[in-house]
């Protein structure tokens, strides 16, 4: 029987972790089964990109497997993924052929690193994060759990990003700045000081609104 990987999710990015997942050898042998999370508020599909779909229901009744969580939300992306492991599934680890990644640096289990993303030296990604498509993360740089680094954003060199926060696309953020948990920086941000847990900033420079 062959081994299974479990993608949670139906959406966009679960198609880019799909092709990440079919470049990877790693996991060439594998059945893929998506995951419909929102299958109890509306009907189930029965296929997506040519995979059998189930819902969580159907997963929590089968046997432990690989899993990876692809959704965009960082809070939601996180809570299933600890569901996951509590449950003894084994969080799978996704790094695009197509992405540099420092061999100083360390990547958590759950993470996807997507094609074009960029990871230097000394840094720490840690568990269930997204650096999505052309992202880039600079020399010790520290990347807390469930953080998402969207598309084409820049951390400069010793940026703290803390748990669940977001990036958004094509937003700078200069060294040595601290980013706190449950955070967002709008899409083309400059982010010059430290931003405080659980708020937004946008803007350039970066200024933290309402």
């Amino acid at each position: 029987m062959r081994e299974e990987i479990y993608i949670l999710g139906m959406g966009g990015h679960a198609g880019v972790v799909l092709d990440i997942v079919n470049e990877s050898w790693l996991y060439k042998d594998h059945k893929i089964v998506f995951i419909d999370i929102y299958s109890r508020k509306k009907p189930l599909k029965n296929e997506l990109y040519g995979h059998p779909v189930i819902s969580m229901d159907g997963l929590l009744s089968v046997i432990p497997s690989n899993f990876i969580v692809a959704i965009g939300d960082c809070g939601k992306r996180l809570e299933l993924y600890k569901k996951l492991v509590d449950f003894d599934f084994n969080p799978v680890q996704l790094i695009s052929y197509e992405s540099i990644v420092s061999k100083t640096s360390t990547i958590g289990n759950g993470t996807v690193v997507v094609r074009g993303g960029i990871i230097n030296n000394n840094t720490i990604i840690k568990e269930c994060c997204i650096i999505n498509t052309k992202s880039s993360v600079d020399h010790d740089c520290i990347i807390d759990d469930g953080v998402h680094i969207a598309v084409g954003a820049t951390l400069c060199g010793g940026v703290k990003v803390g748990q669940e926060s977001m990036v958004g696309a094509g937003a700078t953020v200069l060294p040595n700045i601290i980013i706190g948990s449950n955070a967002t920086v709008g899409a083309g941000a400059v982010v010059t000081k430290n931003v405080p847990n659980n708020c937004t900033v946008i803007g350039v420079p970066a200024r933290i609104v309402e």
